[in-house]
């Protein structure tokens, strides 16, 4: 009883039952006193890592979108954020990508790079040639 006395004095921590003391940290912010001091040993799981696989289907879709754009994602995203007037297709796609070829060095379709130069192409086409354009497969 004497040690864990001083151990609640040292790390300013809450005593009492198993249960407040969980409740009373998480509610003033102490949850950081409970855990022991220091670096964790290697191959240990604390509570910050165990929380961290918590958010392991989150961490794979965050990669996902940091990855390289896939041209399907692009038209996706473009077709979500657009009104319909500005709506694209996979043939219209592969003919922006052949006209303007500078863009593609890389071979990305990052919705950030390409979407305003597409909504730009897309604006400057005539109505028929955008309709040539989207019924055509390349």
């Amino acid at each position: 009883m004497k040690e864990r006395i001083r151990y609640v004095l040292k790390r300013r921590s809450p005593f009492g039952k198993e249960s407040w003391i969980k409740t009373t940290t998480t509610k003033l912010g102490l949850s950081s006193t409970l855990n022991p001091r220091g670096r964790p040993k290697k191959g240990t799981l604390t509570p910050f890592l165990l929380t961290s696989f918590q958010t392991l289907a989150f961490l794979n879709e965050l990669v996902y979108y940091v990855r390289v754009t896939k041209k399907q994602h692009f038209l996706i995203e473009h077709n979500r954020l657009s009104p319909e007037n500005l709506q694209a297709t996979t043939s219209l796609l592969s003919h922006f990508r052949t006209e303007r070829a500078s863009l593609f060095k890389d071979n990305n379709w990052s919705v950030d790079k390409l979407r305003r130069p597409f909504v730009l192409w897309l604006t400057s086409l005539a109505p028929e040639e955008k309709e040539k354009m989207s019924q055509s497969t390349n």
